[in-house]
């Protein structure tokens, strides 16, 4: 919720910098508290179901790295090419960037 309060009160800014309004509403209402949430970790038998629930959809690339790695969404959307070494001793994947929604 307080995702939504931060990027109407964006959106009616812009407008007033536009003259589209003449005051911003959503700066008379304090956001609403951020609830904290306990992060629930997939059990093995969990990722084996949407592993197999995926077979032969184009997700299922981007779902088995993020869950075998753990990356976040971003992370995953940053990803290019060269950030991939499959020919070392050890291939590896690095995480340089990472892409964000602007408002």
């Amino acid at each position: 919720m307080n995702h939504a309060h931060r990027l109407l009160h964006k959106v009616l800014t812009r407008a007033l910098k536009h003259n589209t309004l003449t005051r911003n509403v959503a700066s008379l209402v304090s956001p609403p508290a951020v609830e904290q949430q306990e992060v629930e970790v997939l059990q093995p038998e969990q990722v084996s179901a949407v592993l197999e629930s995926l077979q032969g959809h184009t997700l299922l690339p981007i779902v088995s790295l993020a869950l075998a790695t753990g990356m976040r969404r971003g992370e995953l959307l940053g990803l290019q090419w060269g950030d991939i070494e499959l020919d070392a001793a050890k291939p590896f994947l690095r995480v340089e960037r990472s892409v964000e929604e602007k408002v």
